[in-house]
């Protein structure tokens, strides 16, 4: 099961993710053209669909799909079907992907920058594997554990005694998970993308705005208060500008693309 925190920021940001998540659509266009050789299917799965920027990339993508999307956020939820303007093709499922069941298998399942919330992994690809069958197609996106890491350095570096309670998965982590499942491997890959802001404290408002301050990965025991936010943005401002005077944020992202044999 989720963190309740991730359910709580996700449902906060629901209004304004769209506006900050440039990193976000351009993974989902990745895993779009990863799925390119792939044959047309009447059904497919999307977990942790959130406002449906993959989901109506999956729509033009598969035009005569009917298409199950999973939430933990109604909010999330409610805003994919105003982007979507009420396709109904749609099926839209307020859950927990790990809880999610079916009793009709999916030939194909996606996910973008959504899985790697689930701690541990384990749970987010069991749950995928209940829902496929011999022969489904399972492409995802996850951010990785250097995601934001100069975020996570700075912040380290200001408050060493308040480190995030737990980490975002590796390639190697997914990897291994998709192995014990028996899972047959077509693509693996890593990939940087990188957003620039005017400032720190800019960054700090955008990624609390997409409702990346949730859960373990983010938060420690302890919050940090104001004094230390304001030595960590003063750190990342000094740390972290580029030749045109903008502070850099990376995001690692793996894309994996497997067979349940």
């Amino acid at each position: 099961m989720q963190d309740r925190t991730i359910h709580a920021r996700f449902t906060a940001s629901s209004s304004t993710y769209d506006r900050h998540s440039h990193v976000q659509e351009q993974v989902a266009n990745k895993l779009i053209e990863i799925t390119a050789p792939l044959s047309d299917v009447d059904r497919i799965l999307e977990l942790g669909c959130g406002t449906g920027r993959l989901t109506q990339k999956v729509c033009l993508r598969y035009p005569n799909a009917a298409i199950t999307a999973v939430d933990l956020s109604g909010a999330m939820i409610d805003q994919g079907k105003t982007n979507l303007g009420g396709n109904e093709r749609i099926e839209w499922i307020v859950s927990d992907v790990c809880d999610y069941q079916t009793s009709e298998p999916f030939p194909l399942i996606v996910s973008s920058s959504a899985l790697h919330w689930v701690t541990p992994i384990d749970l987010a690809f069991d749950a995928i594997d209940r829902a496929a069958r011999p022969g489904s197609q399972i492409v995802l996106a996850m951010m990785l554990h250097d995601t934001l890491g100069e975020l996570h350095d700075a912040r380290l570096r200001v408050t060493p005694h308040k480190p995030p309670r737990s980490r975002l998965p590796t390639l190697a982590d997914i990897s291994d998970v998709s192995s014990r499942l028996g899972w047959l491997t077509h693509h693996r890959s890593q990939r940087v993308f990188t957003v620039r802001h005017a400032s720190a404290r800019e960054l700090l408002a955008a990624i609390h705005q997409q409702g990346l301050t949730g859960g373990t990965v983010s938060q420690s025991h302890t919050p940090l208060n104001r004094g230390e936010l304001a030595s960590l943005i003063k750190d990342y401002d000094s740390s972290y500008r580029d030749s045109d005077d903008q502070v850099v944020a990376s995001y690692q992202v793996g894309f994996l693309h497997c067979e349940r044999v």
